[in-house]
């Protein structure tokens, strides 16, 4: 599966800590897809693959995906997966940061959103972070990355 495009909108709670989120991917089949793996570490609720419900398995940081049919070679792919848990319940070892105002998120995205982590395309990502009042998002990432508007 290549992967062109993901397009994710989180919401942070500080107090009870818990992110929230909706994560668009727009891909390409490679090979004939009975399922597929995205990296992810936090609690899904659920899964569409075109606009289809999806069975969905999550495991040590895994989210396995079996879409309703499978999907052919060459074939277009919207995945939509919705999410809603809190870091604390998680760890990698590193990566979320808990401080006294907040969190730091630091590497991999798995912490954020699900994604195809480790593999070699690289994909356009449109991300919106919302935040309560009086938290500020930080983004701090490659030279091709900036932010475009904080909302909050």
């Amino acid at each position: 599966m290549e992967i062109s495009h993901y397009e994710v909108t989180v919401r942070y709670q500080l107090m009870p800590e818990c992110l929230s989120g909706v994560t668009t991917i727009l891909a390409t089949s490679t090979e004939r897809l009975a399922k597929f793996e995205l990296r992810f570490l936090l609690a899904v609720s659920a899964v569409k693959v075109n606009n289809e419900s999806a069975a969905f398995t999550a495991e040590n940081g895994v989210l396995t995906v079996t879409p309703k049919d499978a999907i052919e070679p060459g074939a277009d792919l919207l995945v939509v997966v919705s999410y809603y848990d809190s870091p604390a319940n998680h760890s990698d070892g590193w990566g979320w940061e808990h401080t006294p105002g907040g969190a730091v998120v630091v590497s991999s995205p798995q912490w954020l959103y699900p994604s195809a982590d480790g593999r070699t395309e690289w994909a356009t990502q449109s991300v919106q972070i919302v935040v309560p009042k009086g938290l500020k998002v930080e983004p701090v990432a490659a030279d091709s990355d900036r932010l475009v508007e904080q909302l909050c």
